[in-house]
């Protein structure tokens, strides 16, 4: 049960990100899509900053929405060592497609999470596969 900070938190984030996007846009700019420092844009600080608050406490989807942001780059800079570790918070704290992402992330089977190359990259994607197949049978019922 996630507590009233949680899902505050939650929606603040997503709320300030909205606005900046928009005000982003508005103004005709564009924030490039990926960064090579690991820094949140100006713009994007204080949403990211509830996000963080909102994943500490226990809010999947917030963890989610981390993980995604880091590995794409979106207004924070491209980390996706962090990004994976967002989304596997995500996983253990019950998302319900955190193990789909990550088992697209290690086949390279999803153009916006882009792919990883690692010694254990079978065994990796095997394991994601399997939670994933899990997860996506359990969501069935």
């Amino acid at each position: 049960m996630l507590d009233g900070h949680a899902e505050a938190a939650w929606i603040m984030s997503r709320s300030v990100y909205t606005a900046q996007k928009r005000s982003i846009e508005k103004q005709g700019r564009k924030a490039p899509e990926t960064r090579v420092v690991n820094e949140p844009y100006g713009e994007y600080q204080s949403s990211l900053a509830y996000a963080e608050i909102a994943s500490k406490h226990a809010h999947s989807e917030a963890s989610f929405n981390l993980g995604l942001r880091y590995i794409n780059g979106d207004g924070v800079g491209k980390d996706e060592a962090k990004g994976v570790t967002y989304l596997t918070l995500a996983h253990h704290q019950g998302h319900p497609h955190a193990a789909e992402q990550l088992h697209k992330y290690y086949h390279g089977t999803s153009t916006t999470l882009g792919i990883v190359t690692d010694k254990d990259l079978d065994k990796k994607a095997k394991f994601w596969g399997q939670a994933a197949g899990k997860l996506s049978s359990n969501t069935k019922n």
